[in-house]
């Protein structure tokens, strides 16, 4: 009987596991490992010279490939999206 009155015996409760020992190091995670700040910060008229860039596309890939920094990619894929824009708009214009 469990107590109630009705009968009914309540179930076993399963034992506890062992609680780990006092003398080992608690396991713990480091700090993940962060990528330093890129700081580079050049004119854009400079990059879009420098390395010929026409398109987004080209900054892009630029970026993946680590030669400009994401605030240099940024400006250029800007400025040059803005141009091509601008140029369109001079070639449809009478």
């Amino acid at each position: 009987m469990n107590g109630n009155g009705n009968g009914h015996s309540s179930p076993p409760t399963p034992p506890k596991p062992p609680k780990p020992p006092f003398d080992k190091e608690p396991i713990t995670l480091g700090e993940p490992e962060m990528k330093p700040l890129d700081e580079r910060d050049r004119p854009t008229e400079q990059l879009i010279n420098d390395f010929d860039i026409k398109t987004p596309k080209q900054a892009g890939f630029l970026r993946y490939k680590g030669a400009i920094s994401y605030r240099e990619w940024r400006r250029v894929k800007d400025e040059v999206s803005k141009r091509e824009i601008l140029n369109g708009v001079e070639m449809v214009s009478p």
